[in-house]
């Protein structure tokens, strides 16, 4: 099957922001930006990306730092412990910083 490496600008986009914008999403939108991420990298993200976010975002939000440097360095803490956990964030985030 031959899969696109994103479907439309706007969906990218959309995409991006479940990553910029978590904290002031309420948690049906967060999912549904989350989904538009699957979406925009279907040959990079899982669709299990959508509840991986959405957890690691609850544990970013107890820190005091919620930048997405801080996110991506929260995953290779402790020797990447939390990247094997969540590997789909890692991934997004990586998209998410080279663009």
């Amino acid at each position: 099957m031959d899969k696109r490496k994103y479907n439309s600008g706007a969906e990218k986009r959309k995409g991006r922001s479940a990553v910029e914008d978590f904290k002031s999403l309420p948690a049906d939108e967060s999912r549904a930006r989350a989904t538009n991420l699957v979406a925009s990298y279907p040959a990079d993200l899982e669709p299990s990306f959508v509840d991986e976010f959405v957890q690691f975002t609850f544990l970013v939000m107890t820190e005091r730092d919620q930048s997405v440097v801080h996110m991506s360095e929260m995953l290779k803490a402790d020797g990447g412990l939390l990247q094997s956990t969540f590997p789909n964030v890692g991934i997004a985030l990586s998209r998410y910083s080279s663009n």
